[in-house]
């Protein structure tokens, strides 16, 4: 366990109403039961946790009608076993989860609860990369060069972005990990992803970049925007994804990635927190960014306002610095408990190039559509051997170089579509790439163990 510094353990003290993270498994907010008191967890995923059952529900008759993070944490919220089991816990708690849609307020609020989540209208809104780049140029966080039009033709598309150059990157207005996002550089390309004839809508049309893509978990409150590490993703690694601008992961800069750009990437994630903040939403979000690699610019991605599945290393990262996890400053926000939260103080505090080396990956579907019958064990694993090692460990933060904790993702017996998650992989060390920047060594073993322990 990290210790909290004194000067911010009030703001962990204060953190004391009930709060319920529904989500396919506890893998965004993986170990913090072991500081925030009253928090618990329900889910999907039928795994041994590592160290506090107690903390843990799962409805067995809980029934997602798809993948969707939304659908399944509605069908978490909507399952009798739920129903029964918050009849019999004290009134008056928090209700959050990683993505909402219309429903999930009304069904928090059927279960007792106090939803967590901005409103949907809100976190809708924020949640387009259109409405992104127009919150963005307001404050004076940079944009990738491009326009936004609705192109009936890739020659309309290539007219608006002659300025661009030859390659351009396509976007959607929704989309995550790599959905929605494509690269074109010519007609054959422009066929492959739009279907002749239909409308494609509002799009972003953009210059593709030679990039790295960096994002920061921060939290708009009443007091201000405190901001996380900042950190880097991994991108489009063909042992994990068949999409080229697939995420994969994160990690903690490596030294290609100096302070200045860290600097900027969090200076840019605290004026985001205050655009958004103007406009009703608050809590927790992540923004990504693009650092080009030619001339050094560092430009704005996206916002992501939720908490985002980096938050997995950004949370012991903080903890490691003495501050408590973002999620504490969410739920008080959430409370109208964050008027004193010490910003500044924080921010100075995360603002250092990180103590300890965290990373993570997630493993995905590449193949078609198919019934899960068997999923490798969540705990501990040896890199090297791929030897399973158990799941009693204390804190997973604590875990030695060398090792990999797994979390499956998807129910015995569910439907696994192309690009689901299979699972997570956490690591207390960087990720290994080779020349060509694709996985290698061990972790790329430990991805190959995972994959040949699955059955599908």
């Amino acid at each position: 366990m990290y210790k909290i510094d004194s000067t911010f353990q009030p703001m962990l003290d204060a953190c004391d109403r009930a709060a319920y993270y529904f989500g396919n498994t506890d893998y965004v907010q993986l170990g913090l039961d072991g500081y925030i008191e009253a928090l618990r967890y329900v889910s999907l995923v039928r795994t041994e946790p590592h160290a506090r059952p107690d903390r843990h529900f799962f409805p067995a008759d809980a029934a997602a009608s798809g993948s969707g993070f939304a659908l399944i944490t509605n069908a978490l919220m909507a399952a009798d076993e739920t129903r029964r089991f918050f009849a019999d816990e004290p009134a008056g708690g928090l209700g959050f989860c990683l993505e909402h849609d219309e429903q999930t307020g009304y069904l928090a609020s059927q279960l007792g609860l106090a939803f967590a989540n901005v409103p949907y209208d809100v976190y809708r809104r924020t949640d387009s990369k259109i409405t992104g780049m127009a919150l963005a140029q307001s404050c004076g966080v940079p944009n990738v060069p491009g326009v936004v039009l609705a192109p009936r033709s890739y020659d309309e598309a290539r007219e608006a972005g002659a300025m661009l150059g030859e390659d351009l990157v396509v976007q959607l207005p929704f989309g995550c990990s790599g959905e929605g996002t494509f690269f074109i550089s010519s007609q054959r390309d422009w066929d492959r992803c739009f279907k002749p004839g239909e409308p494609v809508g509002d799009v972003r049309v953009l210059r593709r970049l030679r990039c790295r893509s960096l994002t920061v978990e921060a939290c708009a409150t009443a007091a201000g925007t405190i901001v996380g590490p900042a950190l880097v993703d991994t991108i489009g690694l063909a042992a994990l994804t068949t999409r080229k601008g697939g995420w994969c992961g994160n990690e903690v800069p490596d030294a290609d990635i100096d302070d200045d750009v860290c600097g900027r990437a969090r200076r840019y994630a605290n004026a985001i927190g205050g655009a958004i903040y103007r406009t009703g939403f608050r809590g927790y979000f992540g923004i990504d960014l693009l650092l080009d690699l030619d001339t050094g610019a560092l430009f704005f991605g996206e916002i992501n306002p939720r908490v985002t599945a980096a938050a997995t290393i950004s949370n012991p990262i903080m903890l490691s610095m003495g501050v408590p996890p973002m999620t504490v400053f969410h739920l008080l926000e959430m409370q109208g408990k964050s008027g004193a939260i010490p910003v500044e103080a924080i921010n100075e505090a995360t603002s250092p190039r990180p103590p300890r080396n965290f990373s993570h990956l997630i493993v995905r579907n590449k193949e078609q559509a198919k019934i899960a019958t068997r999923l490798p064990q969540r705990g501990l694993w040896d890199m090297a051997s791929g030897e399973f090692l158990g799941n009693r460990i204390e804190c997973p933060f604590r875990i030695a170089p060398g090792t990999a904790y797994f979390i499956p993702e998807a129910p015995p017996g569910s439907s696994v579509e192309h690009e689901d998650e299979i699972g997570s992989l956490f690591f207390a060390e960087p990720i290994a790439l080779d020349g060509k920047g694709e996985l290698s060594g061990h972790h790329l073993n430990m991805v190959q163990t995972i994959l040949r322990e699955l059955a599908l």
